[in-house]
């Protein structure tokens, strides 16, 4: 006969809250809303959110690069966004911002290049605008 499913002769209930400690079970602490003992702390601090931001305003970057540079896993971010309303509109804002910093140097390239650089310029241009494309979020009101 096959025990059950959640029994405990298969190492752990279903939910998780006992362990088979060689013959004996052992409980682990519930916490008071009656869940397991919770997993990681969270690594936001107010000091690495704004060096993310700083780092993708400053070198304007796509937030995945500057995920990189800080140490970051796109993962964590988007979990941020979720659990922390003030994160996600200072996230927001500093997307908006780099994408108007973008256009603006895009203009400034287009009307002050003298016209002997003018093909480099328009490469650099086409460059902007490319990498510009790809970084603006595509669906939805973001702003």
């Amino acid at each position: 006969m096959l025990p059950e499913k959640g029994s405990a002769s298969d190492g752990a209930s279903r939910r998780g809250r006992k362990k088979k400690v060689g013959h004996t079970l052992r409980r682990r602490p519930a916490r008071s809303n009656g869940k397991h003992p919770g997993g990681r702390p969270t690594v936001l601090t107010p000091a690495l959110a704004d060096k993310f931001i700083s780092v993708m305003l400053n070198e304007l970057i796509s937030a995945r690069a500057a995920m990189k540079k800080v140490g970051l896993v796109p993962s964590q971010v988007h979990r941020w966004k979720k659990m922390y309303p003030e994160f996600e509109s200072h996230y927001r804002e500093a997307l908006a911002l780099r994408t108007e910093m973008q256009e603006d140097e895009i203009i400034e390239t287009a009307d002050y290049s003298p016209p002997e650089i003018a093909a480099k310029a328009r490469v650099q241009m086409r460059a902007r605008i490319w990498s510009l494309a790809r970084m603006t979020p595509k669906r939805g009101d973001w702003l």
